[in-house]
């Protein structure tokens, strides 16, 4: 056998390992894409208007109606219910904790009971803080 050949074929693995990266890398930026819900991402449509999955982003929301100039103002993505939808669900697939969706949303009397059309204010995972719980009768005993 020529040297040259000898040669090719002791390169042979590193083409292999170059391809399997290679793919790696593709699998690694297609992965995210392919498994993410159309249209959970806040900003998708690249304006504040509601695109095609009925939500979008609101700029400087107030959930409370409050009109405190010394309260913080959060930023909600708008989402309108559709058929079939639950509180926890939504929650969950915005990466939420059911008290974060329901304190952002104090506008709705029952969180059992979401009507089909009904607008709700989805807050930035992490950025609300959960309410300090009210002392029980039996823990102000002393």
């Amino acid at each position: 056998m020529s040297a040259w050949r000898m040669d090719r074929r002791a390169n042979q693995p590193l083409l292999f390992a170059a391809v399997g990266i290679a793919l790696v890398f593709v699998a690694l930026i297609l992965f995210p894409i392919l498994t993410s819900p159309r249209g959970s991402t806040p900003g998708a449509s690249g304006s504040g208007a509601a695109n095609a999955s009925g939500s979008g982003l609101l700029q400087s929301a107030e959930p409370s109606g409050a009109g405190d100039s010394g309260s913080p103002v959060a930023t909600y993505f708008q989402y309108t219910v559709r058929p079939g939808d639950q509180m926890w669900a939504i929650a969950a697939q915005f990466h939420l904790q059911l008290w974060e969706l329901e304190l952002a949303n104090p506008q709705i009397a029952d969180f059992n009971h979401i009507e089909v059309g009904e607008p709700l204010n989805i807050p930035v995972p992490g950025t609300l803080t959960k309410p300090p719980a009210t002392p029980s009768a039996s823990a102000s005993h002393t």
